[in-house]
């Protein structure tokens, strides 16, 4: 049932973007990948488009996704979009981690 909700969202989001994919047919819109629409947004989207497709998606699979592009030997990625978002990525996951070690031990402490 999450999954689904996943899809709609993520559907409704292409649909709303769909003018950066002006070279798929509408009937295959539903067929975009998640490394396919995270390169597109990436690139081309602006910063509102970045941020709902993390929110659908998570930061975490976005940068995942991102990471696994850019460590090929071609890539699409645009050098200052490339730079950028490595920079953000790198920081954002660094910061999520910490604040989960934090919790975490906050959490073991109280159990003691």
């Amino acid at each position: 049932m999450i999954k689904e909700k996943i899809n709609r969202r993520k559907l409704k989001f292409i649909k709303d973007n769909k003018y950066l994919f002006w070279y798929i047919k509408n009937n295959s819109l539903s067929n975009i990948s998640d490394e396919v629409l995270v390169e597109s947004i990436l690139n081309y989207g602006d910063w509102k488009s970045v941020q709902k497709l993390i929110e659908i998606l998570s930061i975490e699979k976005v940068a995942d996704i991102f990471f696994k592009q850019i460590g090929k030997r071609r890539n699409n990625y645009k050098k200052l979009t490339l730079n950028f978002f490595r920079i953000y990525f790198n920081e954002h996951i660094q910061k999520r981690n910490t604040i989960r070690k934090s919790t975490k031990a906050i959490t073991n402490h109280k159990k003691v």
